[in-house]
């Protein structure tokens, strides 16, 4: 906030987000949005905290339930700008178009896949995931393996290119994570993990 501040630019914050965001508090930032005419939205956090603001930019455009775009009653058309700033690799969700949402009434986690969400902007400073402990860290960097591996393992033909650039992905989390877990600071290694969280989720990897 005092960042923004220090711009000029007048912010209000949503704190509370959860791992496996919850429909709860994205009914509460669309309410804020329509109510304050927010014209972006500025996910500060990881990846919960962006498909948050994802969902909340759909329903801040919408005058029905924005629910209503996971279980596929409606298609989005419209959405405000969401800008992230990443304090933890692993998702991904600064550069894909997904975004996953728990309601938690019904029980039920569903994703939704809109070029509407992929964010408008990203910043990407591994200094900033410097704070984060042993745990959070590892934990990060076997997501980022996942994202890659689910797209390594199928049965489609023909896409040499593509699991070369997967396997080229891998062997440089293989590298770079015993290296950051061994020192948490160490700002090389941040970044080579930061860039491929992103790239694994991007849509690239999948081609």
């Amino acid at each position: 906030n005092n960042s923004l501040n220090e711009e000029g630019i007048t912010s209000l914050t949503l704190g509370g987000v959860l791992p496996n965001p919850r429909l709860n508090l994205v009914y509460e930032g669309i309410k804020i949005c329509k109510e304050q005419n927010i014209d972006l939205l500025l996910a500060v956090g990881g990846g919960s905290v962006t498909d948050t603001a994802k969902a909340i930019s759909l329903g801040a455009k919408y005058e029905g339930d924005v629910w209503d775009f996971y279980t596929r009653k409606a298609k989005p058309i419209t959405a405000l700008p969401v800008g992230v700033v990443v304090t933890i690799a692993a998702s991904g969700s600064e550069y894909s178009n997904d975004t996953v949402i728990t309601n938690e009434k019904t029980g039920t986690k569903q994703a939704l896949g809109s070029q509407l969400v992929r964010p408008a902007f990203a910043l990407l400073n591994p200094e900033l995931t410097m704070t984060l402990p042993y745990y959070q860290t590892a934990c990060g960097c076997a997501d980022i393996m996942m994202h890659a591996i689910e797209r390594y393992f199928t049965s489609l033909k023909n896409v040499e290119l593509t699991d070369r650039l997967i396997e080229g992905l891998l062997l440089t989390m293989i590298a770079n994570t015993p290296r950051v877990l061994a020192d948490l600071s160490d700002y090389n290694s941040r970044a080579e993990i930061m860039w491929a969280s992103s790239l694994a989720h991007n849509g690239l990897l999948g081609t």
